[in-house]
């Protein structure tokens, strides 16, 4: 039993300031489930979407580092360092809904975390 989608039109759509969650409804018309046959109740041909055939949006994030040693004496030293992950607090969105089933299919709801700072010291002897 497969359960794969069949595409009868595929465009590729770039992503600039508009959400991904606003394309268009025809696009999405684009893919349909697979046929059962009304006797066996499988599937009448395999579906012909590939494996992972939708992908998220990209994603990209800046780590940044710094740090000060500070000498107290010839043998003891004090550092302190700040990590900052994903720096810019840059949003990173999901994936879609892949259920072709789901009201909500192809639209992302999830983002990626938001920017994290570590702060630490260190005393080495």
């Amino acid at each position: 039993m497969s359960n794969r989608l069949s595409v009868f039109l595929f465009e590729v759509f770039v992503c600039c300031a508009v959400a991904w969650t606003q394309v268009t409804t025809a696009t999405f018309a684009a893919f349909a489930r697979v046929p059962i046959s009304p006797v066996s109740r499988v599937p009448i041909r395999p579906g012909n979407a590939g494996h992972n055939a939708f992908r998220s949006p990209g994603s990209w994030t800046l780590d940044f580092s710094f740090g000060k040693n500070f000498a107290i004496t010839e043998r003891l030293n004090f550092q302190i360092r700040t990590d900052l992950f994903n720096a810019l607090n840059h949003t990173n969105l999901g994936g879609p809904v892949t259920d072709i089933d789901n009201v909500n299919f192809g639209k992302i709801f999830g983002t990626g975390g938001a920017r994290t700072v570590h702060v630490n010291a260190r005393i080495g002897f």
